[in-house]
């Protein structure tokens, strides 16, 4: 795990200086170990956080033999050990044990096919490969986005990099949010695939991977991964086998490591499931660790420790009642661009204790999207046969719906007015809440409309008559990398720790889309397939447990005596200075002193957005 910052093209006259501090900006992602190598038309500068090979042999960017391929590598190839069998059989000889030694070896092994090394590989990463001799460069994300990668092209340059703010630094300025990004993260929380928070840094889709010539100076960005769905009919044992096996296995090859792994262990089925795949493995001191907040009603941890003791699991505890104004504020800042996930703060915050002891967290991250864990998705089940009604007429209703005052009932009309495609693939992140979205002007709002339709272009195109596969797809496509991955990267990365989940191998992700949704959802019961493995494996209050989320008492860090606090107040009002809001409508909001659950999310989301904006 580590943070890379490259620049390709003839132009590359970037001042010695300017480099150096843009990957000083990302040394976080890698403390161990900086680096940088250059040629006539490259440079590349490489932060690494050593988890294989500690010697010198790991270190990165890593040249070839004949020195004519170059490689930065952030992430991990889990599949490294059974690929270095296959080259060693071969005859091909290594320096060192490291995964990115395999990686660069398998290209030029394959005749440097780079969709065939993409597609034979099975890990979280982000990385490039300079191929000193053809004058070409590729550039590519893991097949869920685990691994961020965000790019910009400007006067025949390619810039890329593992965050936002080392690409800021190289153009020497602070790039401004794009207004396009505003009313979507407003209405989301966070920025959707579609749009990008500023005008001239993009981020690589998950899957995707770009190609850059030097003769041509431009990138070319193509999908290499959609999910491979299995229709063969199959006993609901049978999927249970293969679930078990899967999950054993996508455990055990997040196990390989040369520093100390840990795990995040809530109280919930994911982690659960995570930590009794550990001890199925028989693996030895893999420490486990959560956190509590004093007073909370959504506290897991007395479920936690009840799983850590049926397994015979060490887990460490850590209490927080109290989070500074200004630790708050440097979580938020860090992301570089607007989100809103309250959760990132608890992620930090853990993160940060299990530093001390573990360098490698595995989490049970993923098995929501993969195996149905939201409770809107019992909706696209429950009232599945609305479709059987006219679309003309479920319009109709909706758009009657939208017009009335009670927030339920508007944003049923909401849901109404969409076409049954579109009201399977926005899930949990749907009904919007469009409270914020009016307190933007007039003129700014009509020319940054959202438009819902949006996510057609930028999902797994495999659309079909399961609406909850596509609701999934949807999730996995849009959510799941922009919010939550993002999350966890940024968070860990943070504290210069690195977690992996089982839940993500995309053999995982496969599974749990290729089967029939009666195994995921059963009346009111998500994850179905999911509990009855943990109803096996874990204390039965854990396989019958109702989904809390994984979050923090919001009103802790927002509000004192019920009130909002002053200086979140101080914050909030600097929106004014952006001339995006009408001041008026944005003032009588906040001085509304609404303290609501719902009410604190929307403060918070103004919050972030005027940490980041400031």
């Amino acid at each position: 795990m580590c943070g890379f910052v490259g620049i390709l093209g003839e132009n590359k006259t970037v001042d010695k200086k300017l480099f150096e501090n843009s990957l000083y900006k990302i040394s976080h992602r890698g403390p161990d170990e900086k680096s940088i190598q250059e040629d006539s038309w490259w440079k590349l500068g490489f932060n690494r956080l050593q988890i294989l090979d500690l010697s010198s042999n790991g270190r990165q960017p890593m040249f070839d033999d004949e020195h004519q391929v170059v490689i930065s590598f952030n992430g991990e190839l889990y599949n490294y050990k059974e690929i270095k069998r296959e080259l060693t059989q071969a005859g091909i000889k290594f320096k060192g044990t490291s995964d990115t030694e395999v990686l660069l070896k398998y290209y030029i092994f394959l005749n440097k096919n780079f969709e065939l090394l993409l597609k034979n590989c099975n890990g979280m990463y982000a990385f490039s490969i300079i191929d000193i001799h053809k004058k070409e460069a590729y550039i590519a994300r893991d097949r869920l986005g685990v691994k961020p990668l965000y790019f910009s092209e400007k006067k025949n340059t390619l810039y890329f990099s593992s965050e936002i703010k080392s690409i800021k630094s190289l153009f020497g300025y602070s790039s401004n949010i794009s207004n396009k990004s505003i009313v979507p993260y407003l209405r989301l929380g966070f920025i959707p695939p579609w749009s990008s928070s500023f005008d001239d840094i993009q981020s690589l889709l998950p899957g995707h991977y770009g190609i850059w010539k030097l003769q041509d100076k431009k990138l070319d960005i193509r999908r290499y991964w959609t999910p491979e769905i299995n229709s063969q009919i199959k006993s609901k044992d049978e999927w249970l086998e293969e679930l078990k096996s899967l999950l054993i296995d996508s455990t055990k090859i997040r196990l390989n490591s040369d520093v100390p792994v840990g795990l995040f262990l809530s109280g919930g089925i994911d982690s659960g499931l995570i930590a009794a795949s550990i001890s199925k493995l028989s693996a030895t001191n893999i420490k486990a660790h959560s956190i509590r907040f004093a007073k909370w009603e959504n506290d897991e941890t007395a479920l936690a420790k009840k799983t850590a003791d049926h397994l015979g699991v060490d887990l460490s505890l850590y209490d927080h009642d109290e989070i500074s104004f200004e630790e708050m504020v440097n979580i938020i800042r860090h992301f570089d661009q607007p989100f809103a996930d309250p959760s990132a703060i608890v992620t930090s915050l853990v993160c940060k204790k299990a530093k001390e002891t573990s360098k490698v967290i595995l989490t049970g991250d993923g098995g929501d999207e993969m195996f149905a864990g939201y409770r809107e998705y019992t909706r696209i089940i429950k009232y599945k046969h609305l479709d059987l009604l006219p679309e003309s007429v479920l319009n109709s209703i909706g758009k009657i719906f939208v017009n009335l005052p009670n927030k339920k009932i508007n944003r049923i009309g909401q849901r109404l007015s969409m076409d049954h495609n579109l009201r399977s693939m926005w899930t949990h992140i749907f009904p919007f809440d469009q409270t914020l979205e009016v307190l933007i002007k007039n003129d700014l709002r009509n020319e940054n409309k959202f438009e819902i339709e949006k996510i057609y272009e930028h999902i797994i195109k495999s659309v079909s008559d399961n609406q909850l596969r596509n609701a999934q797809i949807a999730d996995i496509s849009c959510y799941l990398p922009n919010n939550v991955l993002i999350k966890t990267d940024m968070m860990s990365m943070m504290h210069s720790i690195e977690l992996r989940s089982p839940f993500l191998d995309y053999r995982i992700a496969q599974l749990g889309l290729s089967m029939p949704s009666h195994l995921k959802i059963h009346g009111n019961e998500t994850k179905k397939i999911l509990r009855d493995l943990a109803g096996e494996w874990l204390p039965n209050d854990i396989a019958t447990g109702r989904k809390k989320g994984f979050g923090i008492p919001l009103n802790h860090f927002l509000t004192k005596d019920n009130k909002i606090k002053d200086e979140v107040i101080d914050v909030l009002l600097s929106l004014k200075s952006t001339n995006l809001f009408n001041n008026e409508l944005l003032e009588k909001y906040i001085f509304g002193n609404d303290t609501s659950d719902s009410n604190l999310r929307n403060i918070y989301k103004l919050f972030s957005l005027s940490v980041i904006l400031n």
